[in-house]
């Protein structure tokens, strides 16, 4: 039978409980928890297995519609951190799923700006000739075409053709979220990049090649791999951004120039309310906004 969200949260709980914990903090843990799990079940979202990051931002802003303050969507998504992080070393989920824990503010995620994105670029080790033109072009197309982790270890150099006829590059995700297939598009700076560094290696590579190869090997970079790679640029660029950021950067960047449903399916969002968390306007836009369309002179 399959291992279900409930089934994780029960063994969850059992294990708290064995290890001491308060009434006080179990309570905690039931009350946090049991509202994320009645929202999986409205969602029909049920298997261990099945849970993903979309999932969490779509809770979170959930939480937020039905008027949570951001102290109370950060506890529950402190408890739904706790809960994956057990299931994880349980060998429950598949892989550790990443969270935001919302401060102070209204919940958004984690979007880069044009300096920092300049910042990340600057901080690339100059130290390797291969490896900068390889990391040149990995941060221009994650940022440019939202692939999420495993969809851009799982790319090979077949993946990635230029539409001269539209002038834009193509990315053809073969197994999305869902085992789902999608294109999603770049621009003409981010294909130069991709030429200049399928350029730089020894020997053109197949179709069938991985795109992304490690730096002491010519063998396909692991998900564990980007996220290290993504790290260490955020600490030698000082700007704090995870791997999954530069998802939600292309987001917003789309969001601001293209329909909605245009970025849902490139971004292989299931239900476009996802999508929408995008698209909302920081109070500077909308104060930007009302000035052209309202205000009078």
């Amino acid at each position: 039978m399959p291992y279900t969200i409930r089934d994780l949260y029960e063994a969850f709980i059992l294990n708290r409980k064995n290890g001491g914990l308060s009434p006080r903090t179990l309570d905690f843990y039931a009350d946090k928890l049991g509202k994320f799990l009645d929202w999986c079940d409205s969602e029909g979202i049920t298997e261990a297995a099945d849970l993903n990051e979309d999932h969490l931002d779509k809770f979170q802003a959930h939480e937020f519609e039905r008027g949570c303050q951001p102290g109370g969507v950060g506890a529950s998504s402190r408890a739904i951190k706790a809960l994956i992080n057990f299931g994880y070393k349980r060998g429950k989920l598949p892989r550790r799923l990443e969270i935001t824990i919302p401060k102070n503010g209204d919940y958004r995620p984690r979007f880069l700006c044009e300096d920092e994105i300049k910042l990340l670029f600057a901080a690339i080790d100059t130290g390797l000739t291969r490896q900068v033109e390889r990391d040149t072009a990995m941060l221009a197309l994650l940022i440019d075409s939202g692939l999420r982790k495993s969809e851009a270890v799982a790319l090979n150099w077949g993946d990635l053709l230029w539409d001269s006829r539209l002038g834009i590059g193509v990315v053809k995700v073969r197994i999305g979220k869902g085992g789902k297939s999608r294109q999603s598009h770049f621009t003409r700076e981010t294909w130069e990049l991709i030429e200049v560094y399928r350029a730089s290696l020894p020997k053109p590579p197949s179709s069938g090649d991985p795109f992304l190869v490690s730096e002491r090997s010519d063998k396909r970079l692991s998900g564990t791999g980007l996220h290290l790679w993504i790290k260490r640029l955020s600490e030698r660029s000082g700007v704090d951004i995870r791997l999954h950021g530069l998802r939600h950067t292309f987001g917003r960047q789309a969001a601001m120039r293209l329909p909605l449903p245009v970025v849902q399916r490139m971004l292989g969002h299931a239900q476009i309310s996802t999508t929408m968390i995008y698209a909302s306007p920081s109070d500077q836009m909308a104060a930007e906004a009302y000035a052209r369309g309202m205000a009078t002179n």
